[in-house]
């Protein structure tokens, strides 16, 4: 089975207790980060790939309103 996310990071934080909101709330503050630091795009994953969590995750939380 393809995983849902692209980094690893969104990995740990779809594994963690947090809900919903908190997960959108780091998944957007990753994309963020992503777009303003090339180092950090260099280590954990592309812009492109940090969009793509943070739009599953608020796939996620859509779902629970």
């Amino acid at each position: 089975m393809m995983n849902r996310y692209f980094t690893e990071r969104a990995n740990i934080l779809n594994a963690s207790e947090k809900s919903p909101s908190e997960k959108v709330c780091l998944a957007a503050s990753d994309y963020k980060r992503a777009i303003h630091d090339a180092d950090f795009v260099c280590c954990h994953g592309s812009i492109e790939a940090f969009r793509h969590d943070l739009l599953e995750f608020v796939e996620e939380w859509e779902a629970t309103l």
